[in-house]
């Protein structure tokens, strides 16, 4: 299944053209998914990357801005990252964030099963 999704988020890489990396986080920042072009910085695929946003996110919430639910595609509890140069195609990278939302569900999936059960604790 690993195997499916990370072929899947290469083929992103090639396929829309400014996309220099695509990361899939949880919260924490721990990688599940990551994937990179040929030219990208090394330092993209960093977790600090999503983990700054949703430091960031939670702390605008506090300041009475309300809670940021989503900045593009709901895919709580993960973070999906698209990193692209300033010429990529914004409409693009969103519905790019679309497309991986049924992916992002297995993957969420999977970590729903693995979590303990309040009574098998």
């Amino acid at each position: 299944m690993t195997t499916n999704l990370q072929a899947h988020i290469d083929k992103l890489i090639k396929r829309v053209d400014g996309l220099e990396a695509v990361l899939i986080t949880d919260r924490d920042g721990v990688i599940i998914l990551q994937a990179s072009g040929e030219n990208a910085s090394s330092k993209l695929l960093e977790p600090i990357l999503s983990n700054t946003f949703v430091v960031a996110s939670d702390q605008a919430s506090k300041l009475g801005l309300k809670k940021n639910h989503n900045s593009a595609v709901q895919l709580f509890p993960l973070v999906l990252s698209l990193v692209a140069d300033a010429e990529a195609n914004t409409g693009v990278l969103m519905d790019l964030g679309n497309e991986l939302k049924p992916l992002t569900d297995v993957i969420i999936a999977a970590i729903s099963e693995q979590k303990p059960k309040d009574d098998e604790q």
